[in-house]
């Protein structure tokens, strides 16, 4: 291997050819050579400069050589012919930065006599009608490349890189003209291990069927230090990326890469008749993506830009097609990830209530309500309400009064017991180690700092006013606090709740009562009054029930009570108790109670006749009766007798 050490080295060609037969290393800090390298040229604050010709100088060279790499100072980009045409590479702004740094003491190859190499380049090779070959080889033929290592792919026609076992293809793209014939003499100095000759399209040549060569590697902070110039070229190993200077700032050679497309959905499931809507995130796009949205397999009409929204069915398969302006793209069309839309029916919350009695009922009626759910999940609350006010307390599935009056409008407000509704937002403190299960993926948005993360299959459950819980393995940033929007395939599409029921509108009817009635007494063989009923409630009816008919008095009847012969052929009064019980409108009243006391005939007992002498005392005579508590008048006819005309007793 042949190790150059720049002293301001210029190699000046005319009409011969200059020929180095072995790997060269050109360095200034005596550093050894890659061995996968043909030509290593090393340095931290110099590049390389190639033949800087013009569009029109370009098209004159002669027979260029397939592989052939020039500055085109017309466009300011590289030119490489492939065989056929000429390619333009393809670059991309990365930065106007440049430094002071412009040290000289490079390696100059040029036919000009006297010609210096630029202060910036650690080779300066330049030519007014050549231009510069690289090795031209295949990957395969490198045993073991060095990152930043460059070659011409004959095999695919297209200059490459290596860095981090992998060869990047440069992106490049036809001029359209195929050159000129003809011929010129061979001058330039050719790099190889077998003593070719360069050929004569180029200044220099660098042959080797299983090497490549290596410019200067430097980062980008040694780049910035750079005071370059025009056409000046390096390897930025910190970007991985061959870049230039094109008068105006630093370029990067675009690289080929596949096209790709990434969709993404705002819900992935939802309920019937939601609208989803999905972006797409294309990679290696151009400047101008053409999109074309499909749903399984089928295109969608409206479906032709970046975003597309529509309202899907069940198990719908939503893919994006996207075609690539880039013309370092491949791979065109890319098709993007499938994504399944999962389409829950509407449940439709309600609920209805009966009541036990049915319709009109009395005043003071027990009333039993009893709600029904629909979809009201496994335990939905309630709330009875009379008219439009909550009844306190009344928070079951069934509400029972008895002091309802008319004009009373009885209703239930139904909470369906299936969770929180549908894409409702909820929030809550962050906590881990629960297992739950809920697909939160591409779901969730972090509201404040200190985030947490739910990572790919990670996955969550979300319950109003509760903490939310995750399932074991997800990924959690304990300690922030987010919001989210519910979306599960299990969870159901709940609408109407909550949901409030029919209303019964109560009658209630008066109850009906009696008015007052006297107790009444009478004697043996006496006629009764008779009893007329009456109450309050028009339209009342009386049912009265006897419970001493020796009296003379039936033991019921209905309506008033008409005069009777009072009975008692006993020796003790009897006493009957009269209930009468009073209905109207199908309503029974309080019964009301009276008594009609019959008294037995009273007698006296026999007295014997007396008589006595003028003078003479009497015996006292008492009178007795068989009727307990009789009392006793007598009448004397004759007072003169001494007794006087009337007594008691």
């Amino acid at each position: 291997m042949k190790k150059i050490f720049t002293h301001a080295l210029i190699l000046m060609l005319c009409c011969i050819t200059f020929e180095l037969s072995a790997q060269v290393g050109l360095n200034n800090a005596n550093i050894t050579s890659s061995g996968s390298a043909m030509l290593d040229i090393f340095s931290t604050d110099q590049g390389l400069l190639i033949p800087r010709i013009s569009a029109v100088s370009r098209d004159l060279i002669p027979s260029p050589a397939t592989g052939l790499l020039i500055y085109n100072t017309t466009t300011n980009l590289f030119n490489y012919y492939n065989g056929s045409f000429w390619y333009q590479i393809e670059a991309t702004f990365v930065s106007t930065t440049t430094g002071t740094i412009s040290p000289g003491g490079g390696v100059a190859i040029s036919a000009t006599p006297g010609q210096q190499p630029d202060n910036s380049a650690m080779l300066d090779a330049n030519d007014p009608s050549r231009g510069f070959l690289i090795t031209r080889t295949t990957p395969a033929a490198i045993a073991s490349p060095e990152n930043g290592l460059i070659i011409y792919d004959q095999s695919t026609g297209q200059l490459k890189y290596f860095f981090d076992n992998e060869w990047f293809p440069i992106c490049a793209v036809s001029t359209g003209n195929s050159g000129t014939g003809g011929s010129q003499n061979s001058i330039g100095v050719a790099i190889s291990t077998t003593g070719a000759s360069p050929d004569p399209s180029a200044i220099l040549e660098v042959i080797s069927p299983d090497k490549g060569v290596l410019i200067p590697r430097l980062t980008s902070l040694q780049r910035d230090a750079i005071l370059p110039v025009t056409g000046l070229t390096i390897f930025n190993i910190s970007t991985k990326t061959i870049e230039f200077f094109n008068g105006s700032g630093w370029l990067k050679m675009n690289v080929t890469m596949p096209a790709e497309v990434i969709i993404n959905a705002d819900n992935l499931f939802v309920c019937v008749g939601t609208v989803v809507n999905f972006s797409a995130a294309p990679i290696n796009g151009g400047d101008m993506p053409f999109y074309q949205w499909k749903v399984n397999g089928f295109t969608a009409s409206a479906g032709t830009n970046s975003t597309y929204n529509y309202s899907p069915n069940n198990n719908d398969v939503v893919t994006c097609e996207m075609t690539s302006s880039s013309p370092c793209a491949t791979g065109n069309p890319a098709v993007s990830n499938p994504i399944t839309i999962t389409v829950n029916p509407l449940l439709l919350a309600s609920v209805t209530i009966d009541a036990v009695p049915p319709g009109e009922i009395c005043d003071g009626t027990s009333v039993t309500f009893t709600a029904t759910p629909v979809d009201g999940g496994t335990a939905p609350s309630y709330q009875w309400m009379n008219g439009t006010g909550p009844i306190a307390g009344a928070t079951n599935s069934t509400y029972t009064s008895s002091t309802l009056t008319s004009g009373n409008v009885i209703s239930v407000v139904m909470t369906s017991g299936f969770g929180v509704p549908f894409n409702t937002t909820v929030e809550g403190i962050i906590v881990s180690g629960q297992s739950q299960y809920y697909n939160a993926e591409n779901i969730i948005t972090v509201a404040e700092t200190n985030p947490f993360t739910i990572e790919s299959g990670g996955g969550a459950e979300f319950v109003a006013g509760s903490k939310i819980s995750f399932k074991p393995g997800t990924t959690v940033q304990s300690g922030g606090y987010m919001h989210g929007r519910i979306s599960s395939a299990t969870m159901p599409c709940l609408t109407g709740s909550p949901a409030t029921s029919n209303q019964l509108v109560m009658t209630i009817k008066p109850q009906p009562a009696v008015d007052p009635v006297g107790n009444a007494a009478y004697c043996h063989g006496a006629s009764t009054s008779a009893i007329t009923f009456s109450g309050p409630v028009a339209g009342t009816t009386f049912a009265w029930v006897n419970n001493t008919t020796s009296i003379g008095l039936p033991a019921n009847g209905t309506g008033n009570i008409p005069s009777f012969m009072a009975t008692n052929t006993g020796t003790s009064p009897v006493i009957a108790t009269i209930t009468v019980t009073p209905t109207a409108n199908g309503c029974t009243g309080t019964p009301l109670m009276f008594t009609i006391t019959v008294y037995p005939t009273t007698t006296v007992n026999p007295v014997n006749n007396a008589a006595y002498c003028n003078g003479a005392a009497t015996t006292v005579i008492d009178f007795g009766s068989p009727v307990a508590g009789t009392t006793f008048a007598w009448v004397n006819d004759t007072p003169s007798i001494g007794l006087a005309a009337i007594g008691s007793g």
